[in-house]
C-alpha cells in the first residue's frame, strides 16, 4: 500500500493486530473510527461515508469519522502527499452519517469557563446559578465516549456521537434530584459509579471544574482550593466535555487527539461566536516529540489562533520523579546505548515506548535499533527510516524525520502478557541503539507511554525504565504532558506546601541538555500548609469536599487567577492578537525569579486576594 510506511505507528500496530485490542470495533469493519487529520478537503473528497468534517476557516486540521475498513487506505493516501493522520480511541456508536447544525448559543456572557476532563457531577450545587439553585450554569455537558453516559442524553446534533446533556436536561434532573436525591439520579442515569449502583465520592473533572469556576467558599480549612471572597467567577457560564475512556475489553492504547479537537469546537459552539472562553485541560499522556510538532499540539495552536477568543491552561504533568524518561547522545561511530524496560506481570494492556532522534541526515542514517525480549529473542536491526521490525509479541516501528514530527522517531510496541490477547513475556525488555558510521552527534530521548486500564476498573500496570547502559541516562526532566509543548497554551506547574516547585511537577527545557523547546510557564499551589496533601474541592455530592493534588489542581487554580484578571479588564488583547497570546503575554511580562535559571511567575493561592 503506497504511503503505508509513513502511517501513525500506533495505527500500524492496531492494523497488524486486526483491531483485536479495541472492543468497540473488533470484528466490525463497518464500525466508524474518529481520525484527526492534517490534509486538504480536496484529498478527502473521494472517500465515502464521512461524517461532516469539522475545521475552522481553511485550517488544514480536521476531524473525520470513517468506516474502520477505510482507515488504512485513507491514512496511507494522506501520508503519501505529506499529510498526517492519527486515529483516536474507538468508541461504540460513532456514526458516519450527516450531522445537523449546532443549536443557537445563549446570550453573550463576559466570559465562559470550560473544562475538558473526566467525570462531571452535573447536579453539584457548585455548578448551579447562585440566585436560582434550580437551574444549572452548564451550557452543555458532552460525554463523548458513551460508556458512562447519561440515559437522559442524546448525541449532540452537530457532532453525532456520545451523549449530551443540555442545560434544560440538567435542570430537569436537578428537579428530579430534589425528589429522590442526587445519588439516585446518578444511579438512574448510569453515571459516576465506581461499581454498579455505587456512586463515586470524587471525580477528577468535578474537582477541577469547581476550582476553576465554583463559587467562593468561606474557608473552613486552610487547604480549600477556592477564594473566600466573592470574585465574580461563581456566576459565569460553564461548559464541560468528558473525553472517552477505554471500554470494557479494550486493551490497546490510542490517542484522544481527535476528541480533543472536537471538544474545542463544541466549547466554541456552545459558548457562542466571539465570546471569550477560558478552557482548562488537566489531562495528558507522556510520550510525544516534546517540541510542539505533534499533530495534536499543532491542531490546538491552530485552533486557538484562528478562533481568537479562547485561551487554554494545561497541567504540566506529574512525572518528574518517575523512571519514564531517558536520553543520551551518540557522538562517535562506536557509541551505543541500551534501555532496560521492565514490563510488569499480569498486564492485560499493550505497552509503548517512543524514541525521538535529533541530528543531521547523515548522522541519523547511521543509527539503527532493535528490540530484545526477556527470553533473548531479538528483532532485526532497523534503521531510522520508514519501516518496521518484529519479534514475538512485539514490533519496532521507525519513521524518518518529517513523517510523524519534525524529527526521526521509533515506537516500541509490546502486546499484553496477560488476558485474552496475551502474546509477550513479562520481564525486562531491551531497546538497543547503535551507530555504524560517523556523521555528527545524534541526540535521542525516550519516553514510556502512560499505561491505561483495560476498562475493567483496575489499576494500570505501568512499565518503567529499570536501568540504562552505554550512552544513555535516566532523567526526570523533559516530562511535560504530550499536550504541553505547543506555543499558545499556558503550561502550569505545581507549588508544594512550602511554596516551592513541587518535586513531582513535570519540567521541559529546565536543563541545558533538554530536548524540549518549552517549559512550564507559571507555578500555582497544589497543596497548602496543613497535615494532608492536595487542595480541597467539590466532591460528586453537593456539600462535600475531597482532596486532589498535583498539577491537575494547580492548573485550574492558575486559570481562576487568569479569569479574575479577564473580568477585571487587566487582560485586553491588542488588535490582531488572539486571547491566548494576550493571556500568555500578561503572565510572562513580569516573571518572578524562580529556581536557578528558571524565572517562573508564581501565582498565589486562594488567600491572596484579587489577581495581580
Amino acid at each position: 500500500m503506497t504511503g503505508a510506511g509513513r502511517l501513525d505507528p500506533y495505527l500500524a500496530w492496531t492494523l497488524a493486530g486486526g483491531w483485536q485490542g479495541h472492543a468497540a470495533v473488533r470484528g466490525d469493519a463497518d464500525a466508524a473510527v474518529l481520525l484527526l487529520v492534517e490534509a486538504a478537503d480536496e484529498l478527502l473528497q473521494p472517500w465515502p461515508d464521512f461524517a461532516a468534517r469539522r475545521r475552522l476557516d481553511d485550517s488544514p486540521y480536521a476531524t473525520v469519522a470513517v468506516r474502520r475498513g477505510d482507515v488504512a487506505p485513507l491514512a496511507a493516501a494522506i501520508a503519501e502527499v505529506g499529510g498526517r493522520c492519527e486515529f483516536a480511541l474507538p468508541v461504540a456508536g460513532l456514526g458516519t452519517g450527516a450531522v445537523a447544525a449546532p443549536p443557537a448559543p445563549p446570550p453573550a456572557a463576559p466570559l465562559v469557563l470550560a473544562v475538558v476532563d473526566h467525570g462531571c457531577a452535573f447536579l453539584q450545587r457548585s455548578f448551579r446559578r447562585p440566585g436560582d439553585l434550580s437551574r444549572t450554569r452548564l451550557l452543555g455537558l458532552w460525554m463523548q465516549g458513551g460508556a458512562d453516559a447519561p440515559a437522559a442524553g442524546a448525541p449532540p446534533p452537530d457532532f453525532g456521537y456520545g451523549r449530551e446533556l443540555t442545560a434544560a436536561a440538567i435542570d430537569a434532573l436537578i428537579a428530579r434530584a430534589g425528589t429522590v436525591g442526587e445519588a439516585a439520579v446518578y444511579r438512574e442515569q448510569g453515571v459516576l459509579q465506581v461499581a454498579p449502583g455505587l456512586v463515586a465520592e470524587a471525580a477528577h473533572g468535578t474537582h477541577v471544574l469547581d476550582l476553576l469556576g465554583g463559587p467562593a467558599e468561606p474557608r473552613r480549612q486552610v487547604s480549600v482550593g477556592k477564594p473566600d471572597h466573592v470574585d465574580g467567577i461563581g456566576a459565569l457560564p460553564l461548559v464541560f466535555v468528558d473525553l472517552p475512556t477505554t471500554a470494557p475489553g479494550d486493551s490497546t492504547g490510542a490517542s484522544s487527539s481527535a476528541y480533543l479537537l472536537d471538544a474545542l469546537h463544541y466549547v466554541r459552539r456552545r459558548a457562542g461566536a466571539g465570546v471569550p472562553v477560558l478552557l482548562n485541560v488537566s489531562l495528558g499522556a507522556l510520550a510525544g516529540p516534546h517540541d510542539g510538532s505533534s499533530l495534536t499540539e499543532q491542531a490546538i495552536d491552530d485552533f486557538l489562533q484562528r478562533d481568537g477568543c479562547m485561551a487554554l491552561t494545561l497541567a504540566a504533568g506529574n512525572a518528574a520523579r518517575e523512571s519514564w524518561h531517558a536520553h543520551g547522545v551518540l557522538a562517535r561511530r562506536t557509541d551505543d546505548a541500551a534501555l532496560l524496560w521492565r514490563l510488569r506481570a499480569d498486564d492485560p494492556t499493550d505497552s509503548f515506548a517512543e524514541l525521538w532522534f535529533q541530528g543531521a541526515s547523515a548522522a541519523l542514517a547511521s543509527v539503527s535499533l532493535r528490540l530484545v525480549d526477556p527470553l533473548g529473542r531479538a528483532s532485526a536491526w532497523q534503521p531510522l527510516a520508514d519501516g518496521e521490525a518484529v519479534t514475538t509479541g512485539a514490533a519496532l516501528y521507525t519513521r524518518a524525520a518529517g513523517s510523524i514530527g519534525k524529527d526521526a522517531m521509533a515506537l516500541a510496541a509490546v502486546a499484553p502478557n496477560a488476558g485474552a490477547r496475551r502474546a509477550a513475556p513479562a520481564g525486562v525488555w531491551r531497546i538497543e541503539i547503535r551507530r555504524d558510521a560517523a556523521g555528527g552527534a545524534v541526540r535521542f530521548d525516550a519516553w514510556i507511554q502512560r499505561d491505561e486500564p483495560d476498562g475493567r476498573g483496575g489499576t494500570p500496570v505501568q512499565s518503567r525504565f529499570e536501568a540504562v547502559r552505554g550512552q544513555a541516562r535516566l532523567d526526570g526532566g523533559c516530562t511535560l504532558s504530550n499536550l504541553a509543548t505547543g506555543q499558545r497554551g499556558v503550561v502550569v506547574g505545581a507549588l508544594d506546601r512550602q511554596e516551592r516547585e513541587a518535586a513531582y511537577s513535570s519540567r521541559g527545557a529546565a536543563a541545558p541538555s533538554a530536548r524540549s523547546l518549552r517549559d512550564v510557564d507559571v507555578l500555582a499551589p497544589a497543596e497548602r500548609a496543613d497535615v494532608a496533601g492536595g487542595l480541597l474541592g467539590a466532591g460528586v455530592h453537593s456539600g462535600t469536599l475531597v482532596r486532589l493534588g498535583g498539577t491537575s489542581v494547580a492548573s485550574p487554580v492558575a486559570a481562576r487567577r487568569i479569569a479574575q484578571a479577564l473580568l477585571a479588564g487587566r487582560i485586553v488583547p491588542a488588535a490582531g492578537t488572539s486571547l491566548a497570546d494576550a493571556v500568555r503575554h500578561w503572565l510572562l511580562q513580569r516573571p518572578a525569579q524562580g529556581p536557578a535559571q528558571r524565572p517562573l511567575r508564581r501565582l498565589a493561592g486562594p488567600a491572596a486576594g484579587p489577581a495581580p
